[in-house]
């Protein structure tokens, strides 16, 4: 649950610091709703290092918003 809490605030600090910008995650949060992100985030998360915040400052905004897609595409061919 905190590495939820996390991931949301991390978000949430994203979307509300750089509004110009895309911001890995919200589309599936404002689309879906919550319990699809949550339900994303716990497949996704824990293959990786956490905290978020820390990842999405390392890496480049076009690398991001590329893994944040085949990640997406790959949810929507389990899902389909």
């Amino acid at each position: 649950m905190a590495d939820l809490t996390e991931a949301y605030e991390a978000l949430r600090e994203h979307r509300l610091s750089r509004p110009g910008e895309a911001t890995p995650g919200l589309a599936i949060l404002l689309q879906q709703g919550m319990v699809a992100w949550m339900e994303i985030c716990l497949m996704v998360l824990p293959a990786a290092a956490l905290p978020v915040r820390k990842q999405t400052e390392s890496l480049p905004t076009e690398v991001v918003t590329v893994m944040a897609q085949m990640v997406w595409a790959c949810f929507e061919e389990i899902h389909s």
